[in-house]
């Protein structure tokens, strides 16, 4: 008689447990879709109330806003492909140049991880006006080019 009232008991614990485990996911979904829910536009909203998981709505937006690999490997290469012909114009300051070419760059990180600051700080030091071609000589000569940083950089061009 023992052993029935102990399985009959386990499977009752059992049971309960997993109706606890259940309801919490639910509730930590319900959280998530809250939280992602929140933070859009309701232009974006109207595409998404009718998911009902995280997941399902994660993959939505991403699709929206990423599009599909082949559009994510066009988009990289046009970013790299601005990213090459952007010069420095004759009366754009250093600040905005750099920051163009940030936005840029940053765009660029966002779809391919492999993008180095010592490329963006190359790119700078090769195309600035004739203006800078004396600090950027004394850069060359005072600091170590692989570990420059491109705000460093910028704020010495800026001095």
């Amino acid at each position: 008689m023992t052993s029935e009232t102990d399985l009959s008991s386990l499977t009752a614990n059992h049971i309960i447990a997993q109706m606890k485990a259940y309801k919490e996911e639910k509730f930590n979904e319900d959280k998530a879709i809250i939280c992602l829910h929140s933070g859009l536009a309701d232009h974006i909203f109207t595409k998404i109330i009718d998911l009902e998981t995280p997941k399902q709505v994660w993959d939505k937006l991403q699709d929206e806003f990423e599009g599909s690999n082949r559009d994510k490997i066009v988009r990289l290469f046009t970013l790299k492909r601005e990213f090459e012909l952007m010069k420095m114009k004759d009366n754009e300051s250093i600040k905005d140049y750099s920051a163009k070419l940030m936005d840029v760059v940053n765009q660029i990180r966002l779809l391919s991880k492999a993008f180095t600051d010592h490329k963006v700080v190359e790119k700078i030091m090769i195309l600035v006006h004739q203006n800078f071609k004396a600090k950027i000589s004394t850069i060359k000569e005072s600091y170590d080019l692989q570990n420059l940083t491109i705000a460093e950089l910028t704020n010495k061009l800026h001095v």
